[in-house]
């Protein structure tokens, strides 16, 4: 009996150690899968001290290690996701040969060039090509732009589909993993795949007693529940059709999960696309809105070389199509409003969207996206209806509200798609002043007179094509006292009207009201009798007056309300670009190293390390080597007793 014993007792340590032999042996076959976790074999003694079995294999699995990874691995991959697009667009606008900057420079250094030989046809010809040279700079950014915003609609839907591939998988392992022993290949399978569905979304776990895993978006919605998977899809944004976000879809129902959350490569695009895509298309579009429109009016006040007032010069920032494009209706309205946004005041706009929401049929609340500020609120008790702000007017014409309804106002909408250049001709560039003054060459005192520019292109004054309005002489009745006269009726318009000699006196408005839309000044010390004439500028050539005008715009401060001139404006947005990229960069390379550092506890822990799996491999084999040793003696002593038998 004894020999029979000690037979069993090493038989059944031989095939222990041979057991746990093959786990050592397929953790070191599996030691370059990322995804597979050290098993443990598990020893107990047998009843009665007859031995040992190896009973169970413990899976080396931590699931505060693994969820501490998915979380690092979610968060790199939103950052390298940002980065990579926020890096690409960062060289575009700083790359000379893209940088409207660049071209907003050379456009105004053509217009010197301009100024310098106003009569010059091949100078005028210049400045048109540069000027068609700035609007191709504006596009050609702008299609920059609109090709990273389908680049990112284009990821999206890829990463969706492999999202849904995922988490049909998962809960496939789900049911496999159901109610029976915990499949160890399984379960690193499972997890597996879990860290791969972090790389695009931000995901966080349940572990059920019957063996499944329950998988919820950040913000609770269930992705996997036991064996069933929803479904991700990408949609169009209710309210901006032009982008993307996703919905959440069950057997029993659809729910936006929006474009703003943190984690995972969808994550990082919809924070790219919202954070430095967007506002650098409205800051573009509101550039060159702005360029356009105060280009316009600034050249709408000069003289071409036809004696003519000069007009748009770019084209028109008020256009029926322009007015009806700064508005977009929720696709979930259920009312019908008929709107266009009129654009008042360029300088005081803001490269930011609107919200225009209705609480009920008549009830309005509009808000500046950029900031949550609510600028107008208000009841709209009939139609036609405008709601002013921030430089432009919402007008309503008609239609009907329901509660919840909901309108993107975005004023600066495709300034730059329908920009243009609207002058062909060079002799149409308007350089020259509208008014010409003069003074009597009787005059006996130091009195001067002086243009000082127009400030309304509209007004009756300028009326009659080719001549002013009507045109006035400025009759000085004492040194201290002069009136208004109409030129072609000798009727006075006004006076005496007080004068301060010795100094600069603007002559319009008068006391009296009377404006004609433009601004003239008298210096000095003009005599008694002395007269000085004011009157439409039919000889325009060689005059640049106007010209100066505009090439005063190139340094003046008219964005967002006297906050930077135009190339300001243009390195404000390259430069918030850069340091929206530098930061990126900066996170992509903190988040990796802390997913690497992640991976690392995970592996220190679950994975395979080779040397010490071939140490324990020698152990095992010495203690199956010693079990074989005592089955040998078992059985020289079994031998023995028989002999002496």
């Amino acid at each position: 009996m004894a020999a029979g014993g000690l037979t069993a007792i090493g038989l059944s340590g031989a095939t222990a150690y041979q057991s746990a032999l093959t786990v050592i042996g397929n953790n070191l076959a599996n030691m370059s899968d990322p995804n597979y976790t050290r098993r443990i074999p598990q020893f107990s003694e047998r009843a009665y001290g007859s031995g040992v079995s190896h009973d169970s294999t413990d899976r080396m699995y931590s699931d505060y290690l693994t969820t501490d990874l998915r979380s690092s691995v979610s968060q790199f991959h939103q950052y390298d996701a940002y980065y990579e697009l926020a890096s690409g667009l960062d060289s575009y606008l700083g790359n000379a040969s893209s940088s409207v900057g660049v071209a907003l420079n050379n456009f105004f250094s053509e217009l010197q060039n301009l100024n310098a030989s106003p009569s010059s046809m091949v100078s005028r010809q210049g400045f048109i090509n540069e000027s068609n040279s700035l609007v191709s700079r504006f596009q050609n950014m702008q299609q920059q732009l609109t090709g990273q915003r389908n680049d990112i609609n284009q990821e999206i839907s890829a990463s969706v589909q492999q999202v849904n591939s995922l988490t049909q998988q998962i809960a496939a392992l789900n049911t496999d993993l159901t109610g029976n022993t915990q499949d160890p290949t399984l379960l690193d399978q499972r997890d597996g795949l879990l860290k791969e569905l972090s790389q695009y979304l931000p995901v966080s776990t349940r572990a059920n007693t019957d063996g499944s895993m329950d998988v919820y978006f950040s913000n609770g919605m269930p992705l996997v529940v036991a064996g069933n998977a929803s479904t991700v899809s990408a949609v169009k944004n209710p309210q901006d059709p032009s982008s993307l976000t996703l919905a959440l879809s069950s057997k029993f129902s659809t729910t936006l999960l929006g474009d703003k959350f943190n984690g995972g490569s969808i994550g990082g695009l919809f924070q790219y696309q919202n954070d430095v895509l967007k506002p650098a298309a409205m800051s573009l579009n509101r550039l060159s809105l702005v360029t356009a429109d105060a280009m316009n009016r600034q050249h709408q006040s000069g003289v071409n070389l036809n004696n003519q007032l000069g007009g748009n010069f770019f084209s028109d920032i008020n256009s029926p199509q322009l007015m009806s494009n700064r508005v977009i209706a929720n696709s979930n309205n259920t009312g019908s409003g008929t709107f266009s946004v009129m654009i008042n005041d360029s300088s005081a706009l803001y490269a930011s969207d609107y919200q225009l929401t209705f609480s009920s049929p008549t009830d309005y609340t509009l808000v500046r996206n950029s900031d949550g500020q609510t600028l107008s609120s208000g009841t709209l008790s009939s139609y036609p209806a405008t709601i002013t702000a921030d430089g432009y007017s919402v007008n309503i014409s008609g239609g009907s509200f329901n509660a919840g309804d909901r309108y993107r106002i975005s004023p600066t909408a495709t300034a730059i798609d329908n920009m243009s250049v609207v002058v062909k001709n060079p002799m149409d560039i308007a350089l020259a002043a509208p008014i010409r003054t003069s003074s009597s060459i009787s005059n006996q005192g130091s009195g001067t007179i002086q243009f000082q520019g127009v400030t309304d292109i509209n007004n009756a004054s300028f009326s009659t094509p080719g001549s002013l309005s009507p045109p006035l002489t400025i009759e000085f009745l004492s040194e201290t006292s002069y009136q208004i006269v109409n030129a072609d009726t000798s009727a006075v318009i006004e006076g005496p009207i007080a004068y301060v000699p010795n100094t600069e006196q603007m002559i319009f408005p008068t006391p009296g009201s009377y404006e004609p839309g433009y601004r003239i000044q008298i210096s000095g010390s003009p005599k008694q009798g002395d007269n000085f004439s004011i009157g439409f500028n039919n000889n325009s050539q060689g005059d640049n007056q106007n010209g100066l005008q505009i090439q005063a715009l190139q340094i003046k401060k008219i964005i967002q309300n006297g906050n930077s001139s135009l190339s300001e404006s243009y390195g404000t947005l390259s430069g918030q670009v850069a340091s929206k990229t530098n930061h990126a960069k900066a996170a992509a390379v903190s988040s990796e190293t802390v997913m690497q550092q992640a991976e690392g506890r995970r592996s220190n822990y679950s994975g395979v390390n080779q040397q010490e799996e071939l140490a324990t491999m020698m152990f095992y084999l010495k203690a199956f080597e010693a079990n074989a040793k005592m089955i040998s003696v078992a059985d020289s002593m079994f031998s023995s007793m028989i002999d002496l038998m």
